[in-house]
């Protein structure tokens, strides 16, 4: 109730949870985990729990870093114009070379925040990402797989093991060796290294300050506690108020009920046994044949004063006669709907 959800939220966030293979413990502090992001970055709880879920599996942090994750999410949307909403579709088209290619949550983050800056966002900034470490990780084509090896850019080093150091180590290096080009050179370079798919991200990275990246990853790495503080404040305001006055009278009902249920089904099963009665069958079928009667008398009546009023064939005529079909078929439908 303090982070202002629904119980029926909760428990869809806590089957995904559950779902996804955690139990116990695990689950319940995911849950929590996941109410403070969903509160912080205004998603769906169920998204939220969802999104976390598979974070930790992408990232391959293991769940004492759910409440970092979050936290990471939450500092960028606040630093940027992703939403979190954004950045968790970002991760999920990104989620397969991410993961392959031992991308951290950090340095997801940084390329989050530089490609924002671009208005790149959401699923397009995902897709960038995945087809950049593809392609670095796996030329294009053969051309590309020689000039690379001829550069001295790989993905891979420690006898072909990927590499863990995208943004402090290779990206530095990559920087400092196509910098050695004139435009020209470094142009078809960069076409035979990564297609249009790619070419976002990296332009995006190869034009950034190589300090700001890292501070910007120092940033990513302390925001332990920005989730929390999001949700604090959104929890004190007047919309976190009203969500929590929300949940209070929807637990409130739903005590209510259970304390009253048995009763409450006697009196259920006592009106379905009136409604399927044949004493109440007829009642109700003589009720519409008497209010298709009066509507068709309404008919006549109004038909004959249009007569008077201009001829049939006039406007005001038809204007009454139609108003007198409308009165035949709304009017019944009126009183049937108010039983």
């Amino acid at each position: 109730i303090q982070f202002g959800k629904m119980p029926l939220e909760v428990a869809k966030g806590f089957q995904v949870i559950t779902a996804a293979g955690f139990k116990g413990r695990e689950a319940a502090a995911l849950l929590r985990d996941a109410l403070t992001l969903s509160v912080a970055g205004d998603v769906d709880l169920e998204r939220a729990a969802l999104s976390l879920a598979g974070a930790v599996d992408v990232f391959r942090t293991g769940i004492g870093s759910a409440s970092h994750i979050g936290a990471v999410f939450a500092q960028v949307s606040a630093d940027s114009v992703a939403s979190v909403e954004s950045i968790i579709e970002a991760m999920k088209q990104a989620s397969a070379a991410l993961s392959t290619y031992n991308v951290s949550v950090e340095e997801f983050a940084v390329m989050q925040e530089k490609l924002a800056k671009r208005n790149i966002i959401g699923s397009a900034s995902g897709t960038s990402i995945n087809n950049l470490l593809m392609e670095l990780n796996s030329p294009p084509s053969k051309e590309a797989q020689r000039l690379m090896k001829e550069i001295g850019v790989s993905m891979y080093k420690d006898g072909g093991k990927v590499r863990k150091d995208l943004l402090t180590e290779f990206l530095p290096d990559l920087q400092q060796t196509l910098a050695k080009y004139d435009a020209e050179t470094y142009s078809n370079i960069v076409k035979k290294m990564v297609n249009n798919r790619g070419l976002k991200a990296f332009t995006a990275l190869m034009e950034s300050d190589l300090k700001d990246v890292a501070a910007t990853l120092e940033k990513y790495r302390n925001a332990s506690v920005t989730a929390v503080v999001m949700a604090h404040e959104k929890q004190n305001s007047v919309m976190g108020d009203f969500n929590k006055l929300k949940a209070e009278l929807m637990t409130s009902f739903i005590d209510s009920g259970a304390t009253g249920a048995d009763n409450m089904r006697t009196v259920l099963q006592e009106l379905r046994e009136v409604v399927a009665s044949p004493e109440f069958k007829e009642g109700l079928s003589r009720l519409v044949i008497l209010i298709t009667e009066v509507a068709k008398a309404a008919t006549k009546l109004v038909s004959a004063v249009g007569g008077l009023v201009g001829g049939a064939d006039s406007w005001m005529g038809w204007g009454l006669k139609a108003a007198a079909a409308i009165t035949m078929v709304i009017g019944p439908m009126r009183m049937l709907n108010s039983m």
